[in-house]
């Protein structure tokens, strides 16, 4: 074992095609449920499956969902490294353990189910691998042979009997080669689910055959201690690769769309090579000290995606994921106790002398990094001179480098011998020497080098006669050359435009409708005339001389600051600038703002005033207090293709509704649900949200309303979930749009119809009873009514016939005694 790892280290140290790469990582932190990661794989649907050491999990680009293969058995209990994950030509994933069972996933139930049981056919299976040929028919790679499985026949042999076979690969539609401990086989199929030839391929000797793949006439074989060869199957001849891989395990090979082949072994990272020249191209490793690196060099698995994108698992460190359409981002460091690195990480101003060589004025003196010879060389690091803060760095005309700084004075350093020579300072009533100890900015043009400060005259050197001359400007941040031999030059009192013939600076505070009163920190004139202000206090400044016109980037623009670090203009006219924390760049042709950290994936930052240079190769390096930044600024700003908004998730009372469970509300899974019902008392939910999209997750934003609740958009740019609480009875539409951050273009739309159904005391059918019932209620109401009217009514006849016989009776009466008293007298 000792011996293992000192010949790996041995040919590592060697390899001189090494690339830390670009990668994002997706591990614990991100949510992978366990840093050992067997194998990695993509679906139709978009999605990326890992199995690791604790279970299945699925990765959408911004969210990680945790699966059990089995309900009744923890997942941890029987997932091993040997456990394979395929995809069907369907597009469904798989997974075989290598006790013979193999799962599928239900996209209907969102869940694994158990589809073969090798146990069933075979006493104590062994289960090695798995493929799915062209015509979807899945062969099983086992430790007695190559078999074939079928929904009506079952588990059939096919080949190989007593054979312990690691790997298959379909060459054509009659055609496979095997691994096997001993070797390769070719393998002729007489049916659907046999072979009727059995053709052993010669190797230089026998191997324990790990993966094979097949490209046109040439087979790639990765070995378990051997390394990796290629067969050329027409002339059977055998070419290793051991100029360049090492003899360690072969775990996978994958095949990039840009005819390149990726080579996992596990101990020595990746491989890319030419498929077709068969030349190694680069070699990706971990490097401890770039977090943007490989994860881990235990390479389990590789996944190409069908945008080129490159996922890479571990069987230590989780999963890399390099990105395509991100540029390669490189950091420099300070490594303790490493001279052949930078000597501080404060990296104040950055310089390409005229060799290509780079140079970093530091907190710690000069860093030069020789690309040629790859070797690192410190000045002023206070091994000889003491310890300078370097804030300045130009090249004159003899490729002599001017070093200028903090309290330090002017030094100049001879490339070729490595002398460093300090210039004289100005003395009171003297014409010799620079006028400051403070330099922030140097200016080497032909025999002069221009000199400017926060204290003392502004300065110009002529080298070739040894004479200074002064000028009357001082606190000067910044020097740049302008249109028409000018000097451009940025300080406390804003922007002078100097003539160098006559000594006379005019100075500018008023721009257009802006005015200043913060002092400038740097400035550029871009290719298209335009000069640029990073000021101190009132944003990044957009000036044309000609037109007079102005316009200020601040914080209403959506910066984090509107004090401006640096500034740089790219290839393309793009400008790029710094605050504190963050890095922007301004895309003039779409007229667009992008948050760069976000864009190129950068988690670190502290961006140092004017520490921004622009390389011969068009990258852009960035002096930070953590280091050097470096990358290609060739990104693609424009239109974001559209993409595919999914619901990850439905809650009630903050429990998921999963398909297929007895009483569950879903007949399929929440994606796939067009529309849910509810009861009256199930009126309080969340929807969790998101996109398939790995590339350029932070360039999308999302927006959700709840038709029926409330009419207005509401805005998300990280939370993927939304609550609602307390609803009434009714009809809903959840409605989610998805928006490009840059281009305020819509990429996404879609929705779900939530019905709430009333309470059973307001449904149609009590409703209808309430309905009978008062109409009963009122029925009687209205007979009581009638015959209470009824009976008011005899009563009151009655009444009126009494009224009646009494109002007759009286009069008669009255008639009556009259009469009577006349009788009476007349009887007299």
């Amino acid at each position: 074992m000792i011996k293992y790892i000192f010949t790996l280290l041995i040919f590592l140290l060697q390899c001189f095609t090494l690339f830390a790469g670009s990668f994002r990582p997706l591990s614990i932190k991100e949510g992978l449920s366990s840093r050992q990661v067997f194998q990695v794989s993509k679906d139709s649907a978009g999605f990326i499956w890992a199995y690791t050491h604790m279970g299945v999990d699925r990765y959408d680009g911004n969210e990680i969902k945790h699966y059990q293969l089995d309900e009744t058995v923890e997942s941890k209990d029987h997932i091993l490294s040997s456990t394979t994950m395929a995809c069907d030509y369907s597009g469904n994933i798989w997974i075989a353990l290598k006790n013979g069972k193999i799962y599928a996933y239900d996209n209907r139930t969102d869940a694994f189910q158990l589809r073969v049981d090798a146990s069933g056919y075979l006493s104590f299976p062994v289960l090695n691998n798995i493929l799915f040929d062209v015509d979807n028919r899945l062969w099983l790679c086992m430790s007695t042979g190559v078999y074939c499985w079928e929904e009506k026949s079952g588990l059939l042999l096919a080949g190989l009997k007593g054979q312990c076979v690691n790997c298959i690969v379909q060459i054509d539609d009659t055609e496979f080669c095997a691994g096997t401990n001993k070797g390769i086989y070719r393998l002729k199929r007489a049916n659907k689910t046999g072979f009727s030839s059995e053709e052993a391929i010669p190797l230089p000797a026998e191997m324990h055959v790990e993966s094979l793949c097949a490209f046109g006439d040439k087979l790639f074989v990765g070995t378990f201690s051997d390394g990796a060869f290629v067969v050329d199957k027409s002339t059977r001849k055998v070419r290793s690769f051991k100029e360049f891989i090492p003899h360690v395990p072969i775990r996978t090979f994958a095949q990039a769309p840009d005819n390149t082949l990726l080579i996992g072994a596990d101990g020595a990272g990746v491989f890319q090579i030419d498929r077709t020249t068969e030349r190694l191209l680069k070699h990706y490793i971990t490097n401890e000290d770039d977090e943007r690196s490989l994860n881990g060099n235990t390479v389990s698995d590789i996944c190409v995606d069908e945008f080129g994108g490159i996922w890479v698992s571990t069987s230590t460190n989780g999963i890399s994921y390099l990105d395509p359409n991100i540029p390669d981002v490189r950091r420099m460091k300070h490594e303790q106790n490493n001279a052949n690195s930078l000597k501080s990480d404060h990296i104040n101003v950055i310089f390409q002398d005229s060799e290509g060589d780079c140079w970093y004025g530091t907190n710690n003196g000069v860093s030069l990094y020789r690309h040629k010879q790859r070797q690192w060389k410190h000045f002023l690091d206070g091994t000889e001179h003491g310890s300078k803060v370097v804030l300045a760095l130009a090249e004159d005309s003899r490729g002599n480098i001017w070093v200028g700084g903090y309290g330090i004075g002017l030094y100049a350093i001879h490339k070729g011998t490595g002398k460093v020579q300090k210039m004289e300072k100005r003395k009171t009533g003297s014409d010799k020497g620079v006028a400051t100890d403070y330099i922030y900015a140097i200016h080497a043009e032909g025999d002069y080098l221009w000199i400017g400060g926060i204290e003392g005259e502004f300065t110009r050197y002529n080298m070739q006669t040894n004479t200074y001359t002064y000028y009357p400007i001082d606190c000067v941040g910044d020097l740049k050359s302008g249109r028409d031999g000018s000097l451009l030059i940025a300080g406390c009192s804003g922007l002078a435009v100097f003539d160098k013939a006559t000594g006379k600076a005019q100075w500018h505070q008023k721009f257009g409708d802006i005015s200043l009163h913060y002092p400038i920190r740097c400035l550029l004139q871009s290719s298209s005339g335009d000069i640029w202000l990073a000021t101190d206090g009132e944003g990044l400044v957009r000036f044309n001389p000609d037109r007079g016109e102005a316009r200020a980037y601040t914080t209403d623009d959506g910066l984090a600051s509107n004090s401006i670090n640096s500034l740089l203009e790219d290839n393309d006219g793009r400008i790029w600038f710094s605050t504190e924390k963050e890095l922007y760049c301004l895309d003039l042709s779409n007229d667009i703002l992008i948050s760069a950290n976000d864009f190129l994936d950068i988690t670190w930052g502290y961006y140092n005033p004017n520490s921004a240079f622009k390389l011969d190769d068009g990258c852009l390096a960035f002096g930070t207090a953590e280091g050097v930044i470096t990358f290609s600024p060739s990104l693609n700003f424009g239109q974001h293709g559209p993409i595919e908004l999914i619901l990850t998730d439905f809650k009630l009372l903050y429990e998921s509704v999963k398909a297929g469970m007895k009483g569950s509300l879903l007949k399929t899974n929440i994606n796939d649900t067009q529309k849910i019902g509810l009861n009256y008392n199930q009126n309080s939910f969340s929807i969790s949200f998101s996109a398939i999209n790995f590339t350029a997750p932070h360039r999308i934003r999302y927006e959700y309303m709840l038709e029926g609740h409330n009419e207005e958009w509401e805005h998300s740019n990280s939370v993927r979930s939304v609550n609602y609480m307390d609803l009434s009875s009714g009809t809903y539409t959840f409605r989610l749009r998805a928006f490009d951050k840059y281009t305020g273009q819509q990429i996404g739309e879609r929705s779900l119809k939530v019905v709430i159904s009333s309470p059973y005391w307001v449904s149609w059918w009590a409703l209808l009873f309430y309905f009978i019932l008062l109409s009963v209620f009122v029925y009687i109401f209205v007979q009581y009514r009638r015959h209470k009217a009824n009976e008011d009514r005899v009563k009151e006849k009655i009444r009126s016939f009494i009224s009646i016989a009494h109002d007759i009776r009286t009069p008669i009466s009255l008639i009556k005694a009259p009469l009577s008293e006349l009788e009476a007298q007349r009887e007299l």
